[in-house]
């Protein structure tokens, strides 16, 4: 989550006035268990492509926090603003 809101506010929807983050999840339940469903949503921010170069962040956004978490994580670059979705199993979730 660090990671995605310095990059906000450095370069997407949080860099400019009128941009904003949308933020959901939900628990799913089903096989294999239940499982965290969660959608981070940049908006009306500047227009937005997806970098030439993968830096360490990026790639810790997009594939290592779904490994780590025994999930997947999705990174997605649209005009509208960058989208990262995550499915992890419950279990492998610290709440506190």
């Amino acid at each position: 989550m660090h990671e995605l809101q310095t990059n906000a506010i450095k370069y997407g929807a949080l860099s400019s006035p009128e941009g904003m983050v949308e933020l959901f999840w939900k628990v799913v339940d089903g096989p294999p268990g239940k499982r965290l469903w969660m959608q981070w949503a940049e908006r009306d921010g500047p227009p937005v492509q997806p970098p030439k170069k993968q830096g360490l962040g990026t790639r810790l956004i997009s594939k290592a926090t779904g490994r780590a978490l025994g999930g997947e994580a999705k990174l997605e670059y649209t005009p509208a603003g960058v989208t990262w979705f995550l499915i992890a199993p419950m279990d492998r979730i610290l709440v506190s």
